[in-house]
């Protein structure tokens, strides 16, 4: 990557990183969502949510993918059946207390 910019997973040099995607500005949360503490958090590629591995409950496995891939956060697809919400017609209830999303 050029510039300023940090990969994913890694340590946050600022308070928050900026991304624009589908024409939309944004500034990362610098704190994962779900025990608002700082420190190494993975920044989805979809939106301004951040989360530790650990928080998730992600495998080492799925850290490794994280690096070399995008990755958007669980608030894209549905907890129970794993639709992305284009599957579901755009429509993701998406839990503001934690990092749960439902599908109807």
């Amino acid at each position: 990557a050029s510039g300023g910019g940090r990969k994913r997973g890694a340590p946050q040099a600022k308070p928050s990183s900026k991304r624009q995607i589908a024409g939309r500005d944004y500034t990362h949360e610098s704190t994962c969502l779900v025990c608002w503490d700082g420190g190494q958090v993975l920044l989805c590629d979809r939106c301004p949510c951040a989360f530790h591995a650990s928080c998730l409950g992600m495998s080492k496995a799925d850290i490794a993918k994280v690096g070399s891939s995008q990755w958007s956060c669980p608030h894209h697809s549905c907890l129970v059946c794993d639709r992305k919400a284009q599957a579901v017609g755009g429509l993701i209830f998406r839990c503001e207390c934690c990092p749960n999303s439902y599908c109807e």
